[in-house]
Order: C-alpha cells, then sequence, then structure tokens
C-alpha cells in the first residue's frame, strides 16, 4: 500500500487562496447586489427609490409597487400564456423528442447515422433568424400562440 503525503501549505498558497476569495467574493457582490436592489426597492417607499435615498436596507416600507403590478390585468395574461406555453411546449417537445430517441438509439436502425448526421449538423448550423422569420409567416404562425411551441418541439432545430 502507498502512502500519499500531503503537503503543508506553504505562504504562496496563503496569499494566492486570500486574493483568489477576495476576488470570488467581490464578483459575488458584482452579481448579487443589483438583485437585492430590485427586492428592497420593490418594497421600499417610491419616493425615496426615485430620490436614490436607498442603498443597503428599504426606507418606509410598503408594498404599493406589488398593488400596482397585479392590479394591471396584463399581469395576469402574462403568467397564463407563461404557463400555457411551458406546459403545452414541453409535452409538445416530450411527444416528439421521445420517440426519435428511441428510435435513433436502436444500433440497427437503416440510415442511423445519416439522420444523426442532420440532427447534429443543424444543431451547431441552423438557417439562421431571417429564414426561420420566413418560414413562420410562410406557414401563417406570426403572432400566434403556436409559434412559441412549435419552433421548440425539437430542440436541435432552434
Amino acid at each position: 500500500m502507498k502512502v500519499i503525503k500531503i503537503r503543508k501549505p506553504i505562504r504562496e498558497d496563503l496569499v494566492f487562496d486570500i486574493v483568489n476569495y477576495s476576488f470570488l467574493f467581490l464578483i459575488l457582490v458584482i452579481i448579487i447586489y443589483p438583485m437585492y436592489f430590485i427586492i428592497i426597492a420593490s418594497i421600499s417607499d417610491p419616493a425615496r427609490v426615485a430620490r436614490n435615498e436607498i442603498v443597503l436596507l428599504p426606507k418606509g416600507f410598503t408594498l404599493e409597487s406589488y398593488n400596482n403590478v397585479f392590479k394591471n390585468g396584463l399581469i395576469w395574461t402574462g403568467y397564463r400564456n407563461t404557463i400555457i406555453y411551458t406546459v403545452c411546449g414541453t409535452l409538445f417537445n416530450l411527444l416528439l423528442t421521445i420517440p426519435s430517441a428511441y428510435t435513433l438509439s436502436k444500433k440497427d436502425l437503416p440510415l442511423r447515422r445519416p439522420i444523426l448526421f442532420i440532427f447534429t449538423f443543424t444543431m451547431y448550423f441552423s438557417g439562421g433568424l431571417i429564414p426561420m422569420y420566413l418560414l413562420v409567416r410562410s406557414l401563417g404562425l406570426l403572432n400566434t400562440p403556436f409559434v412559441m411551441m412549435i419552433l421548440g418541439g425539437v430542440s436541435v432545430i432552434i
């Protein structure tokens, strides 16, 4: 049995760790603070937010912003659309992807390699945004909810 010796950390390792952790903490603050600010600004008095008085803690606690948002009927339409697109789009994607994956998993499928090549090629190289728009327009799917579900049907084509 081989014995592995663990070396003691040297001074350079400690300096590297301190610099590394400090840099990562700075990145964490830069990434998290905007989200934190949105949360505290949403529960603070709107006049104080407009005067830039909010920095670290909420001032003048109020739920007026949430009340105004949920009074607007468009927010509920957005939630409804999100749920419909997610549920129907996922089911449609599974309806197409599962049989394709099962069929292509069979080693003795004729033309399996060319079909896999087509799937892989279209995953990396698509026709582009303009041809996709022209296709959607020619199919009559512009400004319909179906375009959101159908285009994500087989994810390698987008």
